[in-house]
């Protein structure tokens, strides 16, 4: 779909934006750059992992290629586990905040702030998780059934 495309394409420039020229890599600080190089690193693995989630048939890198549908339907479980754990936590949060008014730690202004940002989150997650359960759905639909080479006989 359309929306699919974009949101593949923006994940695309995001992993695009992080990359650093050969100036800035010569002349920044060395604890700087391996600071940078290692936050770089988790990100484009979350942005990959989101463009697997958007386009699952779309295999971009030798490992996914030769990865089995099997692995690729646990990978997809997993995917959505964290995403529901994430929601989880959001709306534990937000009980929190709201128990931090009730005691009178924080005002009502500080709270409408940060139950605002929960709020936000919690839109932009509960997207993927629905987009994830799709890609999940798929792949266990193309995974084979029955017991595995795991399986004991």
């Amino acid at each position: 779909t359309e929306e699919r495309n974009a949101r593949v394409a923006a994940c695309k420039a995001a992993i695009a934006s992080m990359v650093l020229d050969k100036e800035q890599v010569q002349t920044a600080d060395p604890h700087w750059l391996a600071e940078y190089q290692e936050s770089a690193g988790l990100l484009t693995q979350e942005y990959r992992r989101r463009i697997d989630m958007l386009l699952p048939e779309a295999k971009d890198t030798v490992e996914a290629q030769a990865e089995s549908p099997e692995v690729t339907r646990r990978r997809h479980e997993r995917y959505v586990v964290e995403m529901e754990l994430r929601l989880r936590a959001l709306r534990v949060e937000r009980d929190a905040l709201y128990a931090e008014r009730q005691a009178q730690h924080i005002n009502d202004e500080s709270l409408r702030k940060l139950v605002a940002e929960l709020d936000l989150s919690e839109v932009a997650m509960t997207k993927r998780l629905a987009m994830a359960r799709e890609a999940a759905a798929a792949s266990a639909a193309a995974a084979p059934t029955g017991p595995g080479p795991d399986a004991d006989s």
